[in-house]
C-alpha cells in the first residue's frame, strides 16, 4: 500500500495505523478503520468518517491490484518545513 500524505495547517492531528489494507485514524480520543481490502481496481466513490470530527481520507484508489491511499497530514504552526511537504510512503 502506497500513502501521500498532503499537508494542511491546522491544530488537528491524527497518527495513523497502516497495513493490510487498511488504515486505523486516531483523533481527539477517537479512532476509526477505513477497510479497503475489498475494494475493486479504480478509484473509491466516496470515503466518509463515521466517528471522526473530520474524515482524514482524502482518496483511495487501486489499480492493477495496488492500492494508493491519500491521508491528510496536519501541521502546527511551529511545524518544520519537511512537515509541510507532500510526501509518499509504502508500507
Amino acid at each position: 500500500m502506497k500513502i501521500i500524505y498532503i499537508p494542511q495547517r491546522s491544530d488537528l492531528s491524527a497518527e495513523y495505523e497502516l497495513g493490510d489494507d487498511k488504515v486505523i485514524a486516531h483523533m481527539n480520543g477517537h479512532q476509526e478503520t477505513f477497510n479497503f481490502q475489498n475494494m475493486p481496481d479504480g478509484r473509491a466513490d466516496s470515503i466518509t468518517a463515521d466517528y471522526l470530527p473530520i474524515c482524514p481520507v482524502v482518496a483511495a484508489e487501486r489499480v492493477d491490484g495496488d492500492l494508493t491511499v491519500t491521508l491528510l497530514h496536519w501541521y502546527g504552526v511551529d511545524a518544520a518545513e519537511d512537515e509541510k511537504q507532500e510526501r509518499e510512503v509504502t508500507v
